[in-house]
């Protein structure tokens, strides 16, 4: 369902552009490497979204020496634009159509290197709107829980403080809602908490449902944005959720 855009981001030691946001260089398509002979370094980036979608970011840092810190920002107003891993170290931002922003891409060493040689790979990613069903404008309350939708992305934030997050499932058929999330907490459906998995790096809440019910889901405590992808299935007679129908 995620229609994948391979970028790139390259820096050539010593290259003017990139030092700052205002001559930030341009996200491309592409695969390169950022080098450097520094014990620190800082480039910019700027993206524009030609429709509403999550950019996704990934870093390669190939020397563990380093720590890479990744941030994006709108020009607008320098404001931060929140995140979810979704899988870890995936960094999703949600952003809307035509919004422009700068990504600031940070290294710093561990120790004292003595001017090291380090190099860095960012790949980036594009979900477009098609497949995201909540861009995180609803989901505080339970008068205003997200109506979740088969293989659809639905993004609800938390903030920096917590919050409990709300959703609603109407189950089109008799069998096991399953969701694919970052929450790590318990999750909670219609008050029962959900069986805990995991699945492609990411958590999978369970629970069984009866077609055309519908079902309260949340959960607590949730910091930062958080995201949820349902499905629901018929269970294989023998398999892990349903092991004892041969």
């Amino acid at each position: 369902l995620l229609f994948l855009v391979t970028l790139l981001l390259s820096v050539v030691t010593g290259y003017a552009q990139g030092d700052s946001k205002d001559n930030a260089k341009e996200l491309v398509i592409g695969d390169n490497d950022y080098l450097t002979k520094e014990t620190s370094a800082t480039c910019y980036y700027k993206y524009t979204a030609d429709s509403d979608q999550a950019l996704v970011l990934a870093v390669d840092n190939q020397n563990w020496k380093f720590n890479i810190q990744t941030y994006v920002y709108r020009y607008a107003d320098d404001s931060s634009v929140g995140y979810v891993f979704f899988p870890s170290p995936n960094q999703h931002y949600l952003l809307k159509k035509g919004e422009e922003v700068y990504i600031k891409v940070t290294g710093y060493p561990y120790s004292n290197l003595d001017g090291a040689e380090w190099n860095m790979k960012v790949t980036a990613s594009v979900v477009p709107g098609d497949d995201i069903q909540e861009f995180a404008e609803h989901g505080l309350s339970a008068e205003d829980a997200v109506q979740l939708v088969d293989d659809k992305m639905h993004f609800v934030n938390g903030g920096a403080s917590g919050a409990t997050v709300y959703f609603t499932y109407t189950a089109p058929i008799d069998g096991k809602l399953a969701l694919k999330t970052n929450l790590y907490g318990n999750v909670f459906c219609n008050d029962v908490e959900m069986e805990k998995g995991s699945k492609d790096g990411l958590y999978l809440m369970k629970a069984d449902v009866k077609a055309n019910e519908t079902y309260k889901i949340y959960a607590n405590y949730v910091y930062g944005m958080a995201c949820v992808v349902p499905s629901c299935y018929v269970p294989e007679a023998g398999s892990i959720d349903k092991p004892y129908d041969l």
